[in-house]
C-alpha cells in the first residue's frame, strides 16, 4: 500500500482520527498505534508480516539478554541482524553466482533455485535493531516494554524507507503524544512537496531515467547522458519526496521528525553532500560504523580507511551486487579526496589568517591609520567607560576597519572564490550522477556497457533526449538552491491564510498535481532496499 493511493489516505484517516481519541489515554495509545502499524505491514503480505513479527520478538530477547549478560549477548544480537539481513538480500545474488562459478567451472549446474522475495522495508528495521540493541548496552536506553519496542521498529510511516529515527526521540514522543506540536502549514507544505516531487516530477522521469539503462547500446550518446541526468533528479525527487511523506505522516501522530534531505544537489563535495543526503542514514553509519572503526581518532591514514569502510558498508546495505559494492567505494574515495580538500583548505586558511593578522600589525606602526588618532584619543573611554561586551565590539570593528583599509575588498578573489565553488559543485554533481549508474544497473557489464555506449554509441536517433526533459531537470536542480526558501514561504503563505480558506486552497492545490500526475504512479525506488 503505497502512501500516494485513496487506500491509504482512508486508512490513514481512521488512524489519525483513532491516534486523536485515544492519545490521553497512554496505555490504549501504544497498543492502537501498533495494530495500526501492524495492520499497514500486513497489506504487503502475510509472509512478510510474520517474518516482521518474529524478527521484534527474538530482537527484543535480545534486548533482555543484554541487559543480563552484556556484551557477549551484544556482539551475538549484532550478528544475528545482519545475518539475517544478508539471507534475504544475498540469497538470489550468492545462488546466482555460485551458479555461475559452476557453469564456469563445466559442473552441470542446471538446477531449479528457489527464489525468495525481500521483506519491504527490511533494511530499514533491521538498522533501527541494531541501533537500538547498542544504544541499550551503552546504557544511553532502558530496555522497554516490548510494546513500546515492537511500536518503534514497525512505526508505519517509517518502516518502508525511514527516516532511520534513533530511538531515544521515538520513546520521547510515545511518551508524551502532546510534547510536540506542528504547523498546519508545515504539514499541508509536506504532504503537498511530496505529491508534486513523487506523483508528477518522479513519474514523469520515470520512463525516461530507467529505459536506457535497460539496453544503453540501443540509445545515442545524448540520450545515455539525459539518461543518467534524469536518473539522478528522479531518485532524489521520489526519495525526498517519500520522506516528506514519512514526515508529515509521523508529524500528525505527534512525532518530530528531523528533515532527511537538505538540498543534496547543492553540495560542494562527497563530505558536504553526505551531509545533506540521506541525513538518518549518514548519522547511523557515522555513529554505529565509522566512530567504531576508530574515526579520525587514529591519524589520517585510519581515519580516511575508516571512511571507505563505511561507504562500502552503506554500499552493502543498499543492495546485493557488485554495482552496490562499486558504488560505495566511489563514495567512499570521493569522501576521503573531499575531506582531504577540505583539510588542505583549512590549513591554508590558517595559515593565511595567521599572515594578514601579522600584516595587520606591521603595516600599522608603518602607516599610520589615519583614524589611529581617533582611537588614541578615545583609548581611555573604551578601557574605563565601556563594559566588556561593548569593548570587545569596538576592538572587533576596530581590526575590521584596519582589514579593510590595508587590503580592501580584492574583486578579482571574490570572483574567483564563486569560480571555484560552481566548479566544486559541478564536480560533485557529475561524480554522484557517474556512481548512480552504477547504482541503478543490473550488473558491471551493463554499468560499463552504459558508460561505454556514451563514448562510441552510433545510435542517431534521440529516443530520451528533449529540451522539456532538460528542464525538469534543471528545475530539480534548481530546487536544491532555493528549495529552503520555498518551502518556508509556502507554510508561511497558508497559516496566514482565513481558516475558510485553507481547505479551498488544499483541495485545488491537490486536484491541480491529481491532473498532472499519471494514471499509474511507479512504486517508490527505495521500496527495493
Amino acid at each position: 500500500m503505497q502512501f500516494v493511493t485513496f487506500q491509504f489516505f482512508l486508512f490513514f484517516l481512521g488512524v489519525f482520527a483513532g491516534a486523536i481519541l485515544l492519545k490521553e489515554n497512554k496505555k490504549y495509545y501504544r497498543v492502537f498505534l501498533l495494530a495500526a502499524s501492524l495492520a499497514f505491514y500486513l497489506f504487503f503480505g502475510v509472509n512478510f508480516f510474520v517474518i516482521l513479527t518474529l524478527n521484534i520478538g527474538v530482537n527484543y530477547a535480545f534486548l533482555k539478554a543484554i541487559e543480563r549478560f552484556g556484551k557477549k549477548a551484544l556482539v551475538l544480537s549484532v550478528i544475528a541482524n545482519v545475518l539475517f539481513l544478508g539471507a534475504f538480500k544475498y540469497y538470489n545474488f550468492g545462488t546466482d553466482a555460485l551458479l555461475q562459478l559452476l557453469n564456469a567451472l563445466g559442473v552441470p549446474a542446471d538446477i531449479g533455485v528457489i527464489r525468495i522475495l525481500i521483506p519491504v522495508g527490511i533494511s530499514f528495521y533491521t538498522f533501527r535493531n541494531i541501533s537500538h540493541l547498542v544504544d541499550c548496552y551503552r546504557r544511553e536506553l532502558p530496555v522497554p516494554s516490548f510494546v513500546d519496542f515492537a511500536n518503534y521498529v514497525a512505526f508505519f510511516p517509517q518502516i518502508m524507507s525511514g527516516p532511520i529515527v534513533r530511538a531515544r526521540e521515538f520513546y520521547a514522543y510515545l511518551d508524551n503524544p502532546g510534547l510536540f506540536t506542528y504547523s498546519p502549514g508545515r504539514i499541508v507544505t509536506l504532504v503537498l512537496s511530496g505529491l508534486v516531487k513523487k506523483y508528477v516530477i518522479a513519474s514523469y522521469l520515470f520512463s525516461f531515467a530507467t529505459a536506457p539503462f535497460a539496453s544503453p547500446s540501443n540509445y545515442s550518446s545524448l540520450d545515455l547522458v539525459t539518461g543518467a541526468l534524469a536518473y539522478s533528479a528522479m531518485i532524489f525527487v521520489d526519495f525526498s519526496g517519500y520522506s516528506d511523506f514519512a514526515i508529515a505522516l509521523s508529524n500528525l501522530l505527534g512525532f518530530h521528525v528531523h528533515r532527511n534531505f537538505l538540498s543534496p544537489y547543492s553540495a560542494i563535495g562527497l563530505k558536504d553532500f553526505w551531509n545533506r543526503w540521506h541525513i538518518s542514514l549518514s548519522a547511523w553509519l557515522r555513529d554505529y560504523v565509522y566512530i567504531p572503526l576508530g574515526g579520525s581518532r587514529k591519524g589520517k591514514a585510519r581515519k580516511y580507511l575508516n571512511i571507505v569502510l563505511t561507504m562500502f558498508v552503506s554500499g552493502l546495505w543498499h543492495g546485493a551486487g557488485l554495482t552496490f559494492i562499486v558504488w560505495g567505494l566511489l563514495h567512499g574515495i570521493g569522501s576521503v579526496v573531499s575531506h582531504l580538500v577540505a583539510d588542505f583548505s583549512a590549513r591554508r586558511a590558517a595559515r593565511r589568517d595567521e599572515e594578514r593578522n601579522l600584516m595587520i600589525f606591521e603595516r600599522y606602526e608603518v602607516e599610520r591609520l589615519p583614524f589611529e588618532a581617533e582611537l588614541s584619543q578615545n583609548a581611555r573611554g573604551l578601557f574605563v567607560d565601556l563594559d566588556e561586551n561593548e569593548f570587545n565590539s569596538e576592538l572587533e570593528a576596530f581590526f575590521e576597519n584596519m582589514d579593510a583599509h590595508l587590503f580592501g575588498k580584492d574583486s578579482k578573489s571574490t570572483v574567483f572564490a564563486g569560480v571555484a565553488n560552481f566548479f566544486g559543485w559541478l564536480v560533485t554533481f557529475v561524480y554522484v550522477t557517474f556512481a548512480w549508474i552504477f547504482f541503478t544497473s543490473s550488473n558491471i557489464g551493463n554499468a560499463l556497457s552504459f558508460i561505454g555506449s556514451i563514448f562510441v554509441s552510433t545510435v542517431a536517433e534521440h529516443k530520451v533526449f528533449s529540451l522539456r526533459l532538460l528542464i525538469v531537470v534543471a528545475v530539480v536542480i534548481l530546487f536544491n538552491f532555493i528549495g529552503g526558501r520555498a518551502f518556508r514561504g509556502t507554510i508561511g503563505f497558508f497559516d496566514r491564510l482565513p481558516l475558510a480558506a485553507r481547505i479551498p486552497a488544499v483541495a485545488a492545490a491537490v486536484y491541480l498535481i491529481l491532473q498532472l500526475g499519471p494514471e499509474t504512479v511507479p512504486p517508490f525506488i527505495y521500496f527495493s532496499f
